[in-house]
């Protein structure tokens, strides 16, 4: 398992001569890396067989698993998963060779099988020493298919062995909620799938990167994820931070940073949007940064064009809050009572439109159906054009729209 598990990225001139020569001459099987030996261990025993599969990652020992004399060959099918990218792949075969007894000399080699079945292929590579009590067999990028390890008696007596293999999983990344809001505080949600066994933990490495800013526009996010063991997928949630500042929407990129340990698939980087307040959003399009900086140009109450309409209603309005102009608004009487048309823009579903009345402009003002009744509401550019009319008559009647947000 140790030797199975070495890894060889960190040594960059690591290599086999030969098919007769197991390991590098001054490497050996590679860089000890403790955590692909223990993803074999936990990966589970298995035993040969010629008409089912094993995992791609797993380990064969017990004296059941010998070759007796009757036989010379032990095979195990699995497969690389359709849509996983190509992997790393190492196999290690052991055995004693013990003094006093016929020395048994054992072959290893790799075939490519032809897909749902269990019919040897093409060789794709071999280890095939005449003088070590090991084989070792690395590929560092084996691609999607079935394929068959068999361990080959060329000579000597029945012997007790031991093998053990290793792949990479493939991770991928998607934004199964891609979108996050600051209005009301809804998450964006990343999900991360890997193939393979489920039987380890796997720590993915991420890095973050896009418009928003982390622990300012969203809560701080770790630089991996881990999908826990017995599970195929998790999930990281982008959390937004709420303020008053007007920024636009924001972006979360994660791409996944692939290691030893495993490799990415072709959905790599997924994105977030982070959705900025409607009225901050929209202050974002029609004001200049330093315009931004002064609440008394762009904030709610401000009036910048000097038209009489405040910014949070020429936002209700979907007017320009920089160019001055008559409000996009009319009164007019509707038989004997009063109504008034206005427009409620698209989008504004931070706002409350309410109309009020009264007939004496020192007194209450009123709303609702006792008062009021909606007589049309009309799809135009921009929004909905909305007529309300007052129930009763009077010689002094008055109207007013109240935005609220």
């Amino acid at each position: 398992m140790l030797l199975a598990g070495a890894s060889k990225e960190p040594l960059a001139s690591w290599n086999r001569t030969s098919t007769a020569t197991p390991y590098n001459t001054t490497y050996g099987a590679g860089a000890l890396n403790i955590f692909l030996a223990y993803r074999i261990l936990n990966a589970g025993g298995v035993s040969p067989s010629g008409s089912s599969t094993v995992p791609a990652t797993a380990w064969s020992v017990a004296s059941a698993n010998s070759i007796p004399p009757s036989q010379s060959t032990r095979t195990y099918f699995f497969d690389i998963p359709t849509g996983a990218t190509s992997t790393p792949f190492s196999a290690t075969l052991a055995w004693h060779r013990i003094y006093g007894q016929t020395l048994a000399n054992l072959d290893l080699h790799l075939y490519a099988v032809t897909s749902g079945t269990f019919t040897i292929g093409a060789p794709v590579d071999a280890s095939i020493s005449t003088v070590d009590n090991v084989e070792h067999i690395y590929r560092s990028n084996l691609g999607p298919g079935r394929y068959a390890l068999q361990v080959t008696r060329t000579s000597g007596a029945s012997t007790r062995y031991a093998l053990a293999w290793r792949s990479s999983p493939t991770v991928t990344i998607t934004a199964t909620d891609a979108t996050a809001s600051e209005l009301d505080g809804s998450t964006g949600l990343f999900t991360l799938t890997r193939t393979g066994p489920t039987t380890s933990p796997l720590v993915v490495p991420i890095t973050i990167g896009g418009t928003a800013v982390s622990g300012t526009h969203y809560t701080t996010l770790a630089t991996s994820v881990t999908i826990p063991a017995g599970a195929s997928t998790t999930t990281l949630t982008i959390t937004p931070v709420t303020d008053d500042i007007a920024q636009g929407d924001r972006t979360v990129i994660v791409s996944l940073a692939t290691d030893y340990s495993l490799s990415s698939g072709t959905a790599n980087t997924a994105t977030v949007t982070i959705k900025d307040k409607p009225f901050d959003a929209w202050r974002y399009l029609h004001f200049t940064t330093p315009q931004l900086a002064d609440p008394l140009v762009s904030g709610d109450t401000a009036d910048a064009d000097g038209d009489g309409l405040n910014n949070l209603l020429e936002y209700a309005l979907d007017s320009d809050p920089v160019v001055a102009a008559a409000a996009p608004l009319s009164t007019v009487l509707d038989g004997n009572r009063l109504a008034i048309t206005y427009l409620e823009a698209t989008g504004r579903t931070d706002l409350t439109y309410t109309v009020e009345t009264t007939e004496d402009l020192g007194g209450t003002w009123q709303t609702g159906a006792t008062v009021l009744e909606e007589t049309t509401r009309t799809n135009v550019s921009g929004g909905q054009q909305v007529t309300v009319r007052r129930i009763n008559t009077a010689d002094r009647q008055f109207l007013r729209l109240r935005v609220t947000r």
